[in-house]
């Protein structure tokens, strides 16, 4: 039924700092962008689903968030570096882990 994510959307609250993160620091390439600022957004192609960046969102107040975004990759430090230099704020190093699952 299911075939992977297509997206998962994330509201920012600097749009331009973003894209310095997302697009010349991990280097995800922009798919579809539209708007005009203040709400702009961008589709980021991160190698079979997307992530839908939108300009300005909040909710009740508060900025939207999520607790984390993992992606794949087979270079690790190519990937972990250039998003410390673009602003990224460790909370862990990168590591391997193995989660056991219920089916």
């Amino acid at each position: 039924m299911f075939q992977g994510i297509a997206h998962t959307a994330l509201g920012v609250q600097n749009f331009d700092a973003s894209y310095a993160f997302y697009v010349t620091g991990l280097g995800l390439p922009v798919y579809a962008a539209w708007g005009e600022k203040p709400s702009r957004c961008m589709l980021l192609d991160v190698g079979g689903s997307y992530l839908e960046i939108f300009e300005g969102y909040e909710t009740a107040g508060e900025r939207s968030r999520w607790l984390h975004v993992a992606l794949n990759t087979d270079d690790v430090p190519g990937a972990y570096t250039p998003a410390l230099q673009q602003g990224a704020k460790p909370k862990t190093e990168p590591k391997t882990i193995h989660i056991s699952s219920r089916p």
